[in-house]
């Protein structure tokens, strides 16, 4: 199913303008969000840049029709998914508080935006870096590892510096 039957098909010059989605799981009580969205270069993003000097985001956290027109591949990523059930580090203090970080893998689902044509799929395992700059306190769920940016960069590259 396309994303957006209004966005650029992927072919023509390069490098193609990536849109992110951060898949978000309401009925996982037992593992919180990771601890930031990932960071690609803001070359391969298809949102506009922001007000107040920000640098366009591949995963936006509202992206908006206008990313959407532009977007010409739509990166999917998956809520956590823990691997073990004990703490491998943790992050803190936060006031006099810290919080367990718990080993993860993203699933990652790379579609044509246009078509939603699946191009590649594959799946990364959270890194040791990333804790959040600041927790909800009172937070009783467990904080995966977040993911690896540059293993996801490395994943996507081929296909957006591809040549077309």
């Amino acid at each position: 199913m396309p994303f957006y039957t209004a966005s650029p098909p992927y072919a023509g010059a390069g490098p193609p303008r990536v849109i992110g989605f951060a898949l978000y799981d309401p009925d996982d009580e037992e593992v919180s969000a990771p601890p930031y969205r990932p960071s690609l270069p803001s070359s391969w993003a298809s949102s506009i840049p922001g007000g107040y000097g920000t640098d366009p985001q591949v995963f936006e956290m509202a992206p908006r029709e206008a990313d959407f027109k532009q977007a010409q591949l739509a990166v999917c990523m998956s809520w956590p998914r823990l691997t073990g059930k004990s703490a491998v580090g943790e992050c803190g203090p936060y006031e006099g508080l810290t919080r367990e970080v718990f080993p993860a893998d993203y699933d990652f689902q790379v579609f044509e935006a246009r078509t939603g044509r699946l191009l590649k799929a594959f799946t990364l395992s959270g890194t040791e870096k990333g804790c959040p700059a600041q927790i909800a306190l009172g937070d009783t769920t467990m904080m995966p590892k977040s993911v690896d940016e540059e293993a996801l960069a490395a994943e996507l590259r081929p296909l957006v510096e591809k040549d077309f």
